[in-house]
């Protein structure tokens, strides 16, 4: 796609953030127009591609009904659940007994190779919340922190492309501009937003954990932004396997992965 092409404010729905010598790099290809395997995922949702290839490794699951309620939030559990699915990691720290995780709940398991890899960490008082819904700040730190991402340079110019930015919780400030370098950061609609309080639905976390994968060489690279042409039509996006022309808007872009790789999967509930 020519970059001669009109642009206007909100025409971008969704971008997959990058930093390189301080300047936002986003990345533009199609969207999707296959089927997807959930009855309230349209083919031209914005967050179809990512979800059909998690729901393909087996990272993430619909419900009885055939949906798979893509605005739905997350709960702490249920993200140490995908994040067992995606990943492959050796323990960095010994495991700890939650007051609030019982031996029999549901998740025991995940959230605790989610603890000993260092993907997710409790509260004082030795709680772990499992039942809280997990803000998208929370969802990039604890990216960052269980694929041991470092910030190349100042964390306050990487956040700096996000007009919320001020709203990032002291905490969070070095975990998501880690992220952003990393390009596992996906704002929909509004590119420049991030909302980092907000909390995570499952699409959402859906691309969070796909780019993720994307960052480690686990999966092709989608890098695609949903947009219009001037006519307001989508053109059509190329059929699978897991490889993708992406038209993209900036001379820096995030290279082509490999294909992606079979994954464990250990399915600790039916719904994560």
């Amino acid at each position: 796609m020519a970059t001669s092409h009109s642009w206007q404010s909100g025409t971008a729905l969704l971008m997959a953030l990058g930093i390189t010598t301080g300047a936002v790099a986003p990345l533009i290809a199609l969207p999707a127009q296959a089927q997807t395997a959930f009855s309230d995922v349209q083919s031209n949702y914005w967050a179809a591609e990512f979800i059909d290839e998690l729901s393909d490794r087996g990272v993430i699951r619909g419900f009885p009904d055939g949906s798979f309620r893509p605005n739905d939030p997350v709960t702490r559990a249920q993200f140490a659940a995908m994040l067992r699915q995606a990943f492959d990691r050796n323990p960095t720290r010994n495991a700890v007994n939650f007051r609030d995780v019982p031996s029999d709940y549901w998740a025991f398991s995940a959230i605790q190779e989610a603890y000993t890899t260092g993907f997710l960490s409790g509260y004082p008082n030795n709680v772990f919340q499992p039942g809280q819904n997990i803000p998208r700040e929370q969802v990039l730190v604890s990216l960052s922190s269980g694929l041991n991402y470092t910030v190349n340079g100042s964390s306050a110019t990487a956040v700096s492309v996000y007009r919320d930015a001020s709203s990032i919780s002291n905490f969070a400030v070095n975990g998501v501009a880690a992220a952003t370098q990393k390009q596992i950061v996906v704002n929909y609609p509004n590119v420049e937003f991030l909302s980092p309080n907000r909390s995570a639905t499952r699409a959402e976390v859906a691309a969070f954990i796909y780019q993720a994968l994307v960052s480690t060489g686990q999966v092709a690279s989608v890098d695609f932004a949903l947009h219009r042409r001037s006519s307001g039509r989508c053109p059509p996006r190329p059929p699978k396997p897991s490889r993708f022309h992406a038209a993209r808007f900036s001379p820096f872009a995030m290279p082509m992965m490999p294909t992606r790789s079979t994954s464990r999967r250990k399915n600790p509930n039916p719904f994560p």
